[in-house]
């Protein structure tokens, strides 16, 4: 995040989200969503993969934001070519198979649902932005039934219910504020939860929850 906004005489470091739909009315739409925000730059949309792979540099993008429906394998070529640093969020309905494929083979960071809220959105953005996974609640619903114990893992329903606040991008913060604990108490939590998954940190374990819990 190179680029940064003088806010209030302030420097705001700026994620830059380059948006890659074919859809004119969807790119619009978040750009009004994301545009306004402090600490977040549209660095440039592309309604097709061609115009897309012209736009996109390691020096203008930190998370590109598009759909699993472009059409012509376009989100398998964006994939391929966009550089390492550059983060994926990807819209889909959110089927399980389909949730899986982006996840595990595809390895993209962030999924939304088609009709994702607002706030969902900005929240995605940047969780992933900040090294984490983000899953829609809805999508993470869909994966993650609480039956962990079926792959040999064993945590308790206080941590089975962090570690699903955690697959939905919550900060330990307002995990703390959510379920009325202290701070320092969600953070044993975590540890409790990254040693029993074998997880290096929160990104990992999430990959390792869908791994062990994807019942469907």
């Amino acid at each position: 995040m190179a680029n940064e906004r003088d806010i209030g005489g302030k420097s705001v470091a700026c994620i830059r989200v380059f948006i890659v739909d074919q859809n004119t009315i969807l790119r619009e739409a978040l750009k009004a969503i994301l545009g306004p925000e402090n600490d977040i730059e549209i660095a440039g949309e592309a309604s097709n993969v061609d115009e897309a792979l012209t736009g996109i540099t390691s020096d203008n993008t930190d998370i590109i934001l598009t759909s699993i429906y472009l059409p012509d394998q376009g989100l398998c070529r964006l994939l391929e070519f966009a550089n390492s640093s550059a983060r994926f969020i990807v819209f889909s309905l959110g089927r399980p198979k389909e949730a899986r494929t982006l996840l595990f083979d595809l390895k993209v960071s962030g999924l939304l649902k088609m009709n994702a809220v607002m706030e969902d959105i900005k929240q995605a953005v940047r969780t992933v932005a900040s090294g984490d996974i983000y899953i829609d609640p809805v999508i993470s619903d869909a994966l993650l039934d609480g039956n962990i114990e079926k792959k040999g893992v064993r945590l308790s329903n206080r941590q089975l219910q962090i570690l699903k606040m955690i697959c939905e991008g919550f900060t330990n913060k307002r995990i703390s504020f959510e379920l009325g604990i202290s701070e320092d108490t969600v953070k044993t939590h975590v540890r409790s939860i990254l040693k029993k998954l074998g997880a290096a940190d929160r990104a990992q374990a999430v990959s390792k929850a869908y791994e062990s819990a994807i019942l469907k």
